[in-house]
């Protein structure tokens, strides 16, 4: 049986709710954890994770601008934001010497999703890089849920699908 993860992020920006975290804690099929929205715990917790050797790392965040579920292709090595903490970064590296992109190793061609080549500066795109970077025999996708204004259950049966899809 293959050891699938899925993440979600912890509310942010002052909001009571995140897309993520109400779409995936429906999911029961797989071990669900949550991200905080700090760049200076994102990465133990990616360590950790990876540690544990799952075959495939599902990070699904929040865009509010997205309109449908978005699969993000590609992680770029920049971060821009303030976390929950109030730590602030400006366009910094993520890692340095390190390539300005990371591709996910997962096959989306025959997917019928929304594929996009950039995950943003923030958290999202932050923890995707680190992922994609740190994981060996673990594929790693990283997927934008828009602001929950529609059918809850029809983002969650979205989301199951295209991770059934990609973990046959």
């Amino acid at each position: 049986m293959k050891k699938i993860f899925v993440t979600y992020f912890e509310p942010f920006g002052g909001r009571d709710t995140n897309a993520s975290k109400e779409v995936v804690s429906l999911l029961n099929d797989y071990q669900i954890f949550e991200l905080p929205v700090s760049w200076e715990k994102v990465p133990s917790i990616i360590d950790k994770l990876l540690n544990d050797k799952p075959d495939y790392l599902f990070l699904i965040g929040e865009a509010g601008s997205y309109k449908e579920i978005t699969i993000e292709k590609i992680a770029h090595n920049i971060t821009h934001g303030i976390d929950n903490y109030k730590i602030s970064k400006d366009n910094e590296r993520i890692i340095e010497n390190a390539p300005n992109e990371l591709i996910t190793a997962l096959d989306l061609s025959n997917i019928p999703y929304k594929i996009s080549e950039d995950a943003g500066k923030y958290l999202c795109n932050f923890s995707y890089y680190l992922a994609l970077s740190k994981a060996i025999n673990t594929k790693v996708l990283f997927i934008h849920l828009p602001y929950i204004n529609e059918n809850v259950n029809l983002l969650k049966e979205q989301l199951l699908d295209i991770i059934k899809t990609l973990s046959k």
